[in-house]
């Protein structure tokens, strides 16, 4: 019996493998999606169309892997009490990768969609630009006079 079980109660015969295959499938597919993502941002410079395909290629296998992360953390979760702390750990490790690698990119692509104002309540919002030089400026009325007519 394991702790914290309820007694005279076992989850069903293979419950534990099926854990464990799934947590591993989803790991392995999110490693698998990590190496088109770079060729997809453009980390490697890839020749003809193999930039422009590998980010579908990518997304798809972090969605099956997201697939796999879910169905594992809905069988860890029924059967919570009866399985063995290291299962119960493997079985929430997928989902919890998925989170908070999906949690770092939202912040981040907020961060630069948003700019200074993901500060708003503090000073840093309101932190002076850098004046341009006078040389700079004169440059600059030169290039838009030029572009906008």
């Amino acid at each position: 019996m394991t702790d914290g079980a309820r007694p005279g109660w076992t989850p069903p015969l293979g419950t534990n493998q099926r854990i464990r295959n799934r947590a591993i499938w989803a790991v392995a597919f999110f490693a698998a999606s990590v190496m088109p993502a770079i060729v997809g941002i453009g980390m490697i410079d890839i020749e003809g169309e193999g930039g422009a395909v590998a980010m579908p290629i990518a997304f798809a296998l972090w969605a099956i892997g997201a697939l796999f992360a879910v169905f594992t953390a809905f069988t860890t979760l029924r059967y919570w009490e009866a399985l063995p702390t290291q299962t119960r750990l493997l079985g929430a490790l997928p989902l919890l990768t998925v989170s908070f690698f999906l949690t770092a990119a939202l912040i981040t692509a907020l961060n630069l969609d948003v700019g200074r104002r993901v500060w708003w309540p503090s000073r840093l919002s309101r932190a002076a630009q850098p004046q341009p030089a006078a040389g700079d400026a004169e440059a600059t009325a030169a290039e838009h006079s030029l572009v906008g007519g």
